[in-house]
């Protein structure tokens, strides 16, 4: 048996071979450097949240993960508690601003409720107004009072405590069921969740 191989073709196999190898390398170091990534500084959640979100920024995003955290224990049901916080913001200041989120900061309404969550002054900062202006405090105040608002429903024995929830937070713990108009917000904030 004679094999009769010419050198340009062995040339051309070996140079074949080296940028296959190359290639083969390149791409475990960048699966490597990209799997330290993800590992060590990548938030999924944040990107997920972001679609939906798209005020959201990596600042009040933490803002509002340590509040969800602070105040998860203090209820005791199954709720995305970050997604449900963004989809409050969202209803209560994003649609009306844009999602732009500078003046979701400052917005004021015509009850005189202010910021991100628009938290009213005189029941939750009744000695400076203003700092309801600054997101950390805002979201802060916000996130206790959906947290409280979720323990009243979730006591009273509601079918959806977070739905109630939602309509307390809109229109004030004290508020009447059977008298409640504004259901439209509270889908709203149920389509946000559903959608995120």
């Amino acid at each position: 048996m004679n094999i009769n191989i010419n050198f340009n073709t062995w040339k051309k196999v070996i140079w074949q071979m080296k940028t296959i190898s190359l290639i083969i390398l390149f791409a475990i170091t960048s699966s490597c450097v990209s799997i330290k990534i993800t590992k060590d500084n990548f938030d999924f959640k944040y990107y997920r949240l972001k679609k939906t979100f798209t005020w959201m920024n990596p600042e009040i995003y933490e803002i509002i993960k340590t509040e969800a955290n602070a105040q998860r224990s203090k209820i005791n049901m199954q709720v995305d508690y970050v997604k449900l916080i963004c989809s409050v913001i969202s209803a209560e200041s994003g649609e009306f601003c844009k999602n732009n989120y500078e003046y979701m900061k400052v917005v004021i309404s015509y009850a005189s409720a202010r910021g991100l969550m628009q938290v009213i002054p005189r029941f939750h900062a009744p000695k400076d107004p203003d700092s309801l202006y600054n997101p950390k405090i805002n979201v802060q105040k916000g996130v206790m009072y959906l947290t409280h608002c979720l323990q009243k429903s979730i006591k009273e024995g509601h079918k959806n405590p977070v739905q109630i929830a939602c309509l307390y937070y809109n229109a004030g713990a004290g508020a009447k069921i059977w008298r409640y108009r504004n259901w439209g917000y509270v889908n709203k904030i149920q389509m946000y969740y559903g959608k995120a």
